[in-house]
């Protein structure tokens, strides 16, 4: 995830190590974070989503306390990655049917603030679906 944040971009698995994590064997980490659904790598190699974080441009954009920023995967991955990352976020999104601007705060592991005032958050357990990713 730090390093997509750092470039900005995917990381390919047949290119060199990211400094983050020279000295570990980066290529099985990929391949056991793909076998577990938690990180996406298209068919060139590219590291295209590591969960949370997307290494492509989406609507959900991520601030961290840290002030690193990033895009995440949907609106759920961008309100939990306060607990992938462990600190508070400010999420930027957008609603998928009408496009109104969506904010939520979240600070010590609970949302703050949230607008608009209406805002809610629906949680399925994907734990039920093999490929919850392309379910509907």
């Amino acid at each position: 995830m730090d390093a997509i944040l750092r470039r900005g971009a995917a990381i390919n698995v047949h290119a060199e190590a990211p400094a983050e994590l020279s000295g570990w064997n980066w290529r099985l980490m990929i391949e056991t974070l793909s076998e577990k659904k938690a990180a996406i790598v298209s068919d060139d190699g590219d590291v295209d989503f590591v969960y949370p974080v997307s290494a492509l441009p989406t609507c959900h954009k991520v601030t961290l306390a840290d002030g690193r920023g990033f895009t995440a995967m949907c609106a759920i991955d961008a309100i939990g990655s306060a607990f992938a990352f462990e600190q508070d976020v400010q999420v930027h999104s957008k609603c998928h049917t009408c496009d109104r601007p969506v904010e939520v705060e979240v600070r010590d592991g609970e949302i703050g603030r949230h607008n608009p005032e209406e805002t809610r958050v629906l949680h399925v357990d994907l734990a039920k679906f093999d490929v919850w990713a392309g379910s509907a």
